[in-house]
């Protein structure tokens, strides 16, 4: 049955997922049954249903984008056996990739968000973790960049964001009490990690309201102060890392 503003909605089955674009006027949302996922796109503003597509498959994390940097607005999904685009003007599928990687084994896609006309994948194949960038619009890869691989894993429960200007990035993991969040600078060309210890969270809600602050479910930190506290101890391993590496240049 269509749906239609105003009407109740009715759970599918317990898997769901929602996410809201940045700006706060479009939703996502899936909700899988079995081997397949029902994906609907909302404009919260205007007040009516953009997409509703079937995916052959269960999705496990989705990521949504208004911002006309990234060439319109775009929702991307990662499924046990794929990663998939849609072209929310179009209301058309604009590209897919197929992975062979076992969840069970702690490898594949672990999450992804669009940034400055690009889809960015965290890809995780045991403790071993990168970021690899894709052309939103066609799906080529254009950059690959190795995150440290000291990192502990609570594969697919990791949450992924990016700054505003793409030039920051947060990755939190549950790990027993200890919240992992690393912060990428391009610029630089290196990786620092600082460690946050915590108590109770599962799958860590982590935003950038802007370039210098991140938004937690505990709270807002200043990522400045943070890399500033971490450079001034940098041999306490239980709070901070810093390593260089190699970053092509976008």
């Amino acid at each position: 049955m269509p749906w239609f503003w105003g009407a109740e909605l009715e759970p599918w089955s317990a898997a769901s997922l929602t996410v809201f674009s940045s700006n706060g006027h479009m939703l996502a949302a899936s909700s899988s049954s079995g081997s397949s996922s029902l994906l609907s796109v909302w404009d919260l503003s205007g007040q009516k249903l953009l997409l509703e597509t079937e995916v052959p498959d269960s999705i496990f994390q989705l990521a949504i984008s208004h911002d006309e940097n990234n060439g319109g607005r775009w929702v991307a999904a990662i499924t046990a056996q794929n990663i998939y685009v849609w072209d929310v003007t179009t209301m058309r599928l604009r590209w897919s990739l197929e992975h062979t990687s076992e969840y069970t084994r702690h490898e594949g896609p672990a999450a992804l968000q669009f940034s400055d006309g690009k889809l960015v994948v965290l890809w995780s194949r045991g403790m071993h973790h990168s970021l690899i960038y894709y052309n939103v619009t066609n799906g080529t890869q254009l950059t690959h960049v190795n995150l440290p691989s000291v990192l502990e894993c609570d594969f697919p429960n990791e949450t992924f964001s990016l700054s505003p200007s793409g030039q920051r990035a947060t990755w939190g993991s549950e790990i027993g009490s200890e919240l992992q969040v690393i912060f990428l600078s391009q610029e630089q060309a290196n990786i620092q990690m600082v460690l946050r210890s915590t108590v109770g969270f599962y799958r860590p809600y982590l935003t950038f309201p802007n370039d210098s602050m991140v938004l937690t479910n505990y709270g807002m930190l200043n990522i400045n102060t943070m890399l500033a506290e971490a450079a001034i101890e940098p041999n306490t391993p239980q709070n901070t890392l810093q390593k260089k590496v190699s970053i092509a240049r976008l």
